[in-house]
């Protein structure tokens, strides 16, 4: 087989175009895209100096379709907050950021208007500091008010925005803040540097909400635990209820798919989410196909749920309810001082985590620091098919932490080298599990202190203890990292078959059912392994190429395709072409050999294709491609 260098750099960051299908996707997270105008009211001449507040508010005050003719890339530096009553759709189209200059909030949605913000900026915003009800000192950027009204952030960017009441009790969303809404959507985009006393980014009460294919980075609760109890929850995210009396209609779900959480930091709970649910029957969070990266909480001698802390106190009647899922879902490098390294969880109901990694999170207290990698209070809990691997807890717990009101079960589930710092720490958990699902791991096994004494327990009465020979975390397909199982691990086609899921965390199928997060596709599949090199603005990238047994030999095709957003582009081995329907083109095409390296790029400047996902398949033609899914995503280019 031949192939063909190819280069990224002419795709426009804001190009939007159908999406190749459902089925090719780096995840199963909903598609949010941008809308399409139809009429819009045009804001500008053609002329920068023509974009003005003015000119904008008047045309808030119409509503409707909103677009702008400003002559090319422009920042419209606003004086005071821009008032939305009606109906809106205001689409940047990747031209236009606004800009609060730290003394102003950007948008005020107010009660029975729905509104879209697509394909802009917005920054340097700042709530208020004063008002006749507290949320008007909450969303810097964008304050949402209206039962039954929806919000829509899609492919935009919110950065450096803030309240000025930063250490108030309930004062949240430094950039986004939903009260009583039906629900708030984010997606597609990327809120960086926000600040808030609650809510880093995002503060939500009695709203449902929505986090789509969404990166938060280095936001900050910046609220002191000291100063009270309401303060400094949630680095990115804050989520007060999904509904109240005043809003009893609302969507009831916290649904995040497809995101990552990098560097966001809480003083009191929840470095990168926090929230609390009550009295609600049918309500719910999931977490899917996200990433959940080096977020902490800093109080310095507190704290708990390093990534997210999550509680669901159903006095109503909702104990049989499945209430927090956790999917195909990383988290890695997480910490807080006391319980839950990556999550701590208060549930009255049920608890599913399932085809996750939890890698090297920490907690730090030495006389609470519990639960390493989970510490659940309350809730019936059941892991399948995860790994929980080299998390700390000084006090004890080192993977999972849980109360005697907990009822845990474990199935398919690997733990590996979680540590406690003292004596009878109990490194993979600080008590057996309840229930025995069966097909679980632990490594190493028992171990004794000076005294000769156990400090541990084994989590399960019928665990295999046994190297799982796991890899270095990394990517290895599908949308998040993975811990990797090596030729020869003992976890390999041990699983319980009847409990394991169709695929792994990465959406490969599971034909014999490891224990653990990943399934080693050994000989029968199609696997694909990047190997990325250089800084964003001069990097390398080439993806070795693993065909199954069955194919080696025969006549076929390779097909390369790239995700931008919403957009699907497929090289047709000459040039990049936007994909809208018809037949796909063909990248390489021969005899498949055992295994090929194609290069991708070669010291290229990607940064403003950050976020890109690359998809490659094969088959001896396009309907075997199709039929037998045999493609997957391959690499994510990195965010900025």
């Amino acid at each position: 087989m031949s192939h063909n260098r190819y280069d990224l750099g002419f795709l426009g960051f804001y190009l939007f175009l159908l999406f190749f299908s459902q089925s090719i996707a780096a995840n199963n997270c909903p598609i949010y895209a941008p809308l399409v105008l139809e009429n819009p009211h045009v804001v500008g001449d053609g002329t920068p100096v023509s974009c003005t507040q003015s000119t904008l508010q008047a045309a808030l005050d119409q509503g409707g379709e909103i677009s702008f003719n400003c002559g090319g890339p422009v920042t419209i530096a606003l004086t005071e907050e821009l008032v939305v009553t009606m109906d809106t759709v205001l689409d940047g189209a990747g031209d236009v950021t606004l800009d609060g200059q730290q003394q102003t909030r950007i948008l005020n949605k107010q009660s029975g208007a729905n509104l879209v913000v697509q394909n802009i900026i917005l920054e340097n915003a700042k709530a208020p500091s004063s008002a006749n009800h507290f949320s008007d000192t909450c969303g810097g950027a964008i304050l949402a008010k209206g039962a039954g009204t929806t919000l829509m952030v899609l492919n935009s960017v919110l950065r450096n925005n803030s309240v000025t009441n930063i250490n108030t009790n309930d004062i949240a969303g430094g950039a986004i803040y939903a009260f009583g809404l039906y629900e708030a959507i984010i997606a597609n985009s990327h809120l960086i540097g926000n600040s808030a006393s609650n809510g880093g980014a995002v503060g939500v009460l009695a709203s449902g909400l929505q986090v789509i294919n969404t990166t938060f980075s280095h936001n900050q609760a910046l609220g002191s635990r000291d100063a009270g109890p309401l303060r400094g929850h949630g680095g990115a995210l804050n989520l007060d209820d999904v509904t109240n009396s005043q809003n009893p209609d609302s969507h009831k779900l916290l649904y995040i798919c497809g995101s990552t959480f990098e560097h966001n930091s809480a003083d009191n709970q929840g470095g990168a989410s926090n929230s609390v649910f009550s009295d609600n029957l049918g309500s719910q969070m999931i977490v899917e196909d996200s990433s959940f990266i080096a977020n902490t909480t800093t109080h310095a001698d507190k704290g708990q749920g390093g990534a997210i802390f999550h509680m669901e106190n159903e006095l109503a009647g909702g104990s049989s309810e499945d209430n927090f899922i956790i999917k195909n879902s990383t988290f890695a490098s997480n910490e807080t001082f006391s319980q839950g390294g990556a999550v701590w969880t208060l549930i009255e109901g049920k608890i599913t985590i399932e085809n996750s990694t939890f890698y090297n999170n920490h907690t730090l207290n030495p006389s609470t620091g519990m639960g390493g990698g989970l510490a659940i209070s309350r809730g019936d809990l059941h892991v399948i098919n995860s790994t929980f691997a080299q998390n700390y807890a000084w006090f004890h717990g080192g993977g999972i932490q849980s109360s005697n009101s907990a009822l845990v079960k474990l199935t398919n589930t690997l733990f590996y080298r979680n540590e406690s710092e003292r004596d009878w720490g109990n490194y993979a958990m600080n008590r057996s599990a309840d229930e025995d699902g069966g097909g679980n791991l632990q490594f190493p096994g028992i171990r004794f202190n000076q005294n000769n004494t156990p400090d541990d327990n084994k989590i399960t009465p019928t665990v295999l203890i046994a190297d799982p020979l796991l890899g270095a975390l990394s990517n290895n397909g599908g949308s998040t990292q993975t811990l990797p199982l090596n030729n020869g691990s003992a976890a390999l086609d041990v699983g319980v078959t009847a409990a394991c899921p169709l695929t792994d965390q990465r959406g490969l199928p599971r034909n014999h059912c490891d224990i653990g997060a990943f399934e080693l596709q050994v000989g029968a599949a199609f696997s694909v392994m990047p190997l990325a090199s250089g800084s964003p603005d001069k990097a390398s990238l080439s993806l070795q190429l693993q065909f199954p047994d069955t194919t080696v030999g025969a006549n076929g095709n390779v097909y390369l395709a790239a995700l931008l957003g919403t957009s699907l582009f497929m090289h047709d081995a000459t040039t990049w072409l936007p994909w809208t329907g018809g037949a796909l083109p063909v990248y390489v095409q021969g005899v498949f050999p055992t295994s090929i390296d194609l290069p991708v790029y070669q010291n290229l400047d990607i940064r403003s294709l950050s976020g890109t996902i690359l998809f490659v398949g094969y088959g001896r033609n396009e309907t075997e491609l199709l039929a037998n899914n045999q493609f997957q995503a391959a690499y994510t280019l990195p965010q900025e």
